[in-house]
């Protein structure tokens, strides 16, 4: 009985283990720059949306959508060249952007 025990506690576990390996690996750190990116933009702190937008470039740099963004933000502060800059590059990787 106890040897029954001790193996349904360690496969439970093992199971529990391989849940938070799953939920770790399902955060993809690409997608949560991009998020934080937004998330700094609507809070009124564009200077952290371009570093989070830059981030996500470093992850991958070939995501249009984090060029888009970096654009975006770029042309509200009014910094027209790197806005175009980036919504350039965005539509390189992506001829079919409305956004860039």
């Amino acid at each position: 009985m106890r040897n029954k025990a001790l193996r349904t506690m360690v496969a439970f576990i093992m199971s529990a283990g391989w849940l938070l390996m799953e939920t770790a690996a399902a955060a993809d750190p690409l997608q949560v720059a991009l998020d934080q990116a937004a998330a700094a933009y609507h809070a009124g702190a564009p200077d952290a949306a371009i570093d989070h937008y830059r981030k996500a470039i470093e992850i991958n740099p070939n995501t249009p959508a984090a060029y888009g963004g970096l654009g975006f933000v770029y042309a509200q502060q009014g910094n027209y060249a790197e806005a175009i800059t980036a919504y350039q590059q965005a539509i390189a990787l992506d001829p079919n952007r409305v956004d860039a």
